[in-house]
């Protein structure tokens, strides 16, 4: 390696390799990463995928603005996750460069991941879980390239957040994929809300309007809707259920 690497402590414990010389957008982060990431470091240029190993814990505090570069990510392998943005200090995790996309973040393991007050923007998909677990509370997804979030064999609790703008699907349930939506808003994307086979998906108090489709329910299923809104799209429902009339 030609740069010198150091490892910053921060609240006594990051472990993340940093180089010597950060670039002028910020601050570099590459590899390994646990303990805090404060915002008078902020903001941060992920130049490789950042891992958070098993056993270990990442916390991002407010204010923290995290740049991904093309084909980056946030990979939780059975680590602990916490994203703690609050209203006026939002959490931003962004792609460094416009229009081309970031992976996003990515969550296995038994350890539940928790998002509070972030934007994820411009990635490829916002959140993936797969046989992992999840709360995702004041979150916004934009201009995602594929998908919003992408729950497999997993488990999540989304309340109070946005998706926009998404070319695919906003949020996608697959085999074996448990959500609760509530008190969330879904315009402007492709699909709002992709119920597939043996998921169990709950919206409740929530918006899903000017979207090309509502909700696509692949079927055999547990697709529950309460008092909620699914207005203004370009089809509102779409089920294999439901025979063409």
């Amino acid at each position: 390696m030609t740069s010198r690497s150091i490892r910053i402590l921060s609240a006594g414990l990051l472990s993340a390799a940093y180089a010597a010389a950060a670039p002028s957008g910020g601050t570099p982060l590459s590899g390994d990463v646990s303990g805090f990431l404060s915002a008078d470091r902020s903001p941060y240029i992920a130049q490789n995928t950042l891992v958070v190993p098993q056993n270990k814990a990442l916390v991002i505090g407010a204010g923290v603005t995290i740049r991904f570069l093309p084909g980056t990510g946030l990979d939780v392998q059975d680590g602990s996750l916490a994203i703690g943005g609050e209203g006026g200090a939002p959490v931003i995790l962004t792609a460094a460069q416009k229009g081309s996309p970031w992976n996003g973040i990515s969550v296995t393991g038994s350890r539940r991941a928790n998002l509070q007050q972030a934007q994820i923007q411009g990635a490829l998909n916002g959140l993936s879980v797969e046989n992992g677990e999840a709360d995702v509370n004041g979150v916004s997804f934009e201009d995602c390239a594929s998908r919003g979030i992408y729950v497999k064999a997993g488990k999540v609790s989304i309340a109070d957040a946005k998706f926009r703008h998404t070319a695919g699907t906003a949020l996608q349930a697959a085999s074996g994929a448990e959500v609760q939506i509530t008190k969330s808003s879904f315009g402007e994307n492709h699909i709002a809300v992709t119920a597939g086979q043996k998921t169990d998906v709950s919206i409740a108090f929530s918006e899903l309007a000017r979207n090309d489709y509502g909700i696509l329910n692949i079927g055999g299923n547990q697709l529950r809707i309460s008092k909620s809104t699914v207005s203004g799209n370009g089809i509102g429902f779409l089920s294999s259920e439901i025979p063409p009339q």
